[in-house]
């Protein structure tokens, strides 16, 4: 009687002890769900724009505040951006208008993330530390920030340097040039009709030092313009150049007269310009319809 009576006690304690050890697992998961779940509350209900947490929280806080074109923002992010905004104002109290700039200013970066992608274009670690000089004023800013050295990197210079590579991209880019190139056909076309080139350059170029003078650069010695002039200076006189294609711009040139003097042969150019398509244009093309979709206040 007692051995069998042992045995169901063995049986039975084999039994319960599972089910102690689920509950018990139950009850700590609860926990650990309810606990998330009432500081998530705490912080949307308090606003992400409160400002109130320390830099620590701010920096790791890893909450998603919205969700534009495919990218979310992230608490994290944003707080830490606009803190910048509000220093580079020499203010330590982050305003509404701090947070919206750097909602924007997280749109554009990663519009720009995308366009280098699409361009293969990427920049190292150590090419963006190399190309900051850590200067008084910087860490003058960065101490009113609360910015660490990591920080200024890479909402700053990353973004420079980045930035200055897939500009260099697009300006050789054929895909991101065709427009540009769309224009300055037309304006062959204009040239073409008999329209005068002075007409055309003063109602289309796009070069401000010389637009207004009806395009043009007055009398010149070939090394005072751009070196892919070259070939122009080696046309009849009045007769207009193939589409001339400089670091910034495309161009149509011709050459009206000439005089020597005792520094050379200077010669009359005038010129009508296109400017080639930039990071600036393209990213204000790609943001200017995106209102990010905020999921607190």
């Amino acid at each position: 009687m007692t051995v069998v009576w042992h045995h169901e006690h063995r049986v039975h304690e084999r039994h319960v002890a599972p089910e102690r050890s689920r509950i018990v697992w139950w009850i700590l998961g609860a926990s650990l769900v309810l606990s998330v779940a009432v500081a998530s509350g705490w912080f949307f209900w308090k606003g992400w724009r409160s400002g109130s947490l320390p830099a620590i929280v701010e920096r790791t806080l890893f909450v998603p505040i919205g969700y534009e074109d495919g990218h979310v923002l992230w608490f994290s992010g944003v707080a830490r951006l606009a803190r910048g905004i509000s220093a580079a104002d020499n203010r330590l109290t982050v305003s509404e208008a701090d947070y919206a700039q750097a909602i924007d200013a997280m749109v554009r970066r990663h519009a720009l993330e995308d366009i280098a992608s699409e361009e293969n274009v990427s920049v190292s670690s150590s090419d963006v530390s190399s190309a900051v000089e850590w200067t008084d004023d910087i860490r003058s800013f960065q101490s009113l920030a609360g910015w660490s050295d990591g920080e200024y990197l890479n909402y700053i210079q990353r973004s420079f340097v980045l930035s200055t590579a897939v500009q260099n991209a697009i300006l050789a880019s054929e895909e991101y040039q065709a427009r540009a190139r769309e224009r300055m056909t037309d304006l062959q076309s204009k040239l073409a009709l008999g329209i005068a080139f002075e007409d055309v350059a003063k109602e289309y170029s796009e070069d401000p030092g010389t637009a207004q003078i009806k395009g043009s650069f007055g009398y010149v010695l070939p090394s005072e313009v751009d070196a892919a002039f070259a070939s122009v200076f080696l046309l009849p006189p009045n007769t207009p150049s193939d589409v001339v294609t400089t670091a910034d711009a495309y161009w149509i040139l011709r050459i009206e007269d000439s005089v020597t003097d005792e520094s050379g042969t200077r010669y009359l150019l005038r010129g009508i310009a296109v400017k080639k398509g930039t990071l600036a244009d393209i990213l204000d093309e790609r943001t200017s319809t995106i209102t990010p979709w905020l999921w607190v206040r």
